[in-house]
């Protein structure tokens, strides 16, 4: 099983560029509004981008452990907290952690008082998004270990 971390940070308008080298993190996305972004499956599915975003992220790591990326993130966005807070009041930006979790197991998931903290400082919302592997029947593959 895969899992990784994003932490979006949005708002309908703001200097994209601008706060992303304040932060000074590698940013995985860039979106602004008004802008065009393929979608679905096959990436052909046009939708126009509703705000302004940048979005940070672990790479995807192998494991059934949601705590493993978190802390990974966790240790990512800690040294520059006070600089997100900052951006985050500045620019009246909103913050999401995403949990995007590729099932092919039984997860374990859980979070750490520090991430939890990290996230109640930022102000922001925690979503898990999942994905399953069907076969050519069209029934999910899950694998029992």
């Amino acid at each position: 099983m895969k899992m990784l971390m994003e932490l979006i940070l949005f708002a309908d308008d703001f200097p994209v560029e601008t706060v992303a080298q304040e932060i000074g993190l590698p940013v995985i996305e860039i979106a602004e509004k008004g802008n065009i972004r393929l979608t679905g499956p096959e990436k052909t599915l046009p939708r126009i981008e509703e705000t302004s975003s940048i979005t940070f992220a672990t790479e995807w790591i192998e494991t059934i452990d949601l705590n493993v990326v978190i802390e990974k993130m966790y240790n990512l966005l800690a040294p520059k907290e006070n600089i997100i807070r900052k951006c985050i009041d500045l620019y009246g930006l909103h913050a999401k952690f995403c949990a995007v979790v590729h099932l092919s197991e039984n997860p374990i998931l859980q979070m750490s008082k520090e991430f939890i903290s990290l996230a109640a400082n930022l102000h922001a919302q925690i979503e898990f998004d999942t994905y399953l592997d069907y076969d050519d029947n069209d029934r999910p593959i899950l694998h029992a270990e």
